[in-house]
């Protein structure tokens, strides 16, 4: 008799898995790889934008403005001035040969005089980077002057940066700390290849008298300055104390006249003058960093003009939006400036030539005939 237990081991039957877990494969209904069929209708996608922006006029296409780099720095082409041919509209080999002349002059001033750079030095690098603005994206380090262009760059950097807040306030000054870097950036910008580094310089005498005539005459401008240094200059030429000169909010019912206020400014520490009247040689390090453009008031519209066009700068801002005011004529300036500074005893004048001596000789400016004009019966020393 035979048992059914006795069944040899090689012919036994494995018992079927549970249902629950057997999975059923189907075959993809595609003939395509699943992997391309899930890329085809990105695909088809992008081609229809690449088309659509190809196809569109230039001047409809929105630009999006970017605040970082486009590129790891270390990928960055080195700046390069651009030919005559690539730029329209401005004289860039005129242009080009002043910036290098200024340049150029600029370093050997810094080089002849030891005490300047004596000055330069006592500057930290906090302070420096109160005064600089980088635009990473375009690779640009400017540091601000006040009373030399400053309201006309920051409006265009506004604009470039979107931020509608401060265009609708009209306080462009705001800008400047927003695009303020920290100082490891300034360090970086200040020593690369890459960077186009620029300040505006102006005549001493004009920066001078714009400081007074916008900080301290204009009542329509409720001024810091006016509060600020109004008391102490009326207490300095008049001997008046604050409540006399002001309302209980600091408001001047007085205001100083400009000799008065040169005749204060003759009695001070220029360090401690205020950024509106400070001499340029005071700001930017002018000696200590390498500045590739030194823009003048007296061409600001050119000068500007180039330098966002040669950064591209151009590219990402509506520049029929931007008014790259210029100064006012020669003739108007002159007739301004005898006005104001004939008022001037010899010693005070004498004092403020003094006092600006070095912006005059590092940035190439020669008052000596606007002193002759000034003061014909008197040789003010320069």
């Amino acid at each position: 008799m035979t048992s059914n237990s006795s069944t040899s081991p090689t012919h036994q039957t494995a018992e079927p898995p549970p249902i629950a877990m057997c999975k059923t494969w189907k075959r993809p209904t595609s003939s395509l790889p699943r992997l391309q069929t899930s890329l085809l209708p990105n695909l088809i996608v992008i081609i229809f934008i690449l088309y659509s922006y190809i196809t569109t006029d230039i001047t409809q296409k929105t630009i999006v403005v970017r605040t970082q780099p486009l590129f790891p720095l270390q990928n960055t082409k080195e700046y390069k001035e651009p030919s005559p041919a690539t730029v329209t509209g401005l004289n860039m080999s005129l242009i080009e040969h002043r910036f290098s002349e200024r340049r150029n002059f600029l370093l050997r001033q810094c080089k002849d005089r030891s005490k300047w750079k004596e000055h330069v030095l006592k500057d930290s690098p906090f302070e420096i980077v109160k005064r600089c603005n980088v635009l990473q994206a375009y690779k640009v380090l400017y540091c601000h002057v006040l009373k030399s262009g400053v309201t006309s760059i920051s409006n265009l950097l506004a604009h470039l940066y979107n931020h509608e807040e401060i265009l609708k306030s009209g306080q462009m000054y705001k800008i400047l700390t927003v695009l303020q870097p920290t100082r490891q950036r300034l360090k970086e910008a200040m020593n690369s290849k890459r960077f186009l580094r620029f300040f505006v310089a102006r005549d001493p005498l004009s920066r001078l008298l714009s400081g007074y005539l916008n900080r301290i005459k204009n009542t329509d401008n409720r001024s810091y300055q006016r509060r600020h240094w109004g008391p102490l200059i009326l207490g300095y030429t008049r001997g008046l104390r604050q409540r006399d000169v002001a309302y209980p909010n600091k408001t001047l019912y007085i205001i100083p006249t400009f000799e008065e206020f040169a005749r204060y400014l003759a009695s001070q520490n220029p360090r401690n003058f205020d950024p509106h009247w400070l001499p340029i040689g005071f700001q930017c390090g002018v000696c200590k960093y390498n500045y590739t453009h030194i823009a003048h008031l007296e061409t600001f519209s050119e000068d500007i003009k180039y330098i966002i066009r040669v950064t591209g700068i151009d590219k990402g801002v509506d520049m029929a939006k931007i008014n790259l005011r210029q100064n006012v004529g020669k003739e108007n300036t002159s007739k301004v400036l005898k006005k104001y500074y004939a008022t001037l005893d010899t010693k005070t004048l004498q004092k403020i030539v003094d006092i600006y001596k070095d912006d005059f000789k590092l940035f190439g400016y020669d008052p000596s005939q606007m002193l002759k004009e000034i003061s014909p019966n008197v040789t003010i020393k320069f």
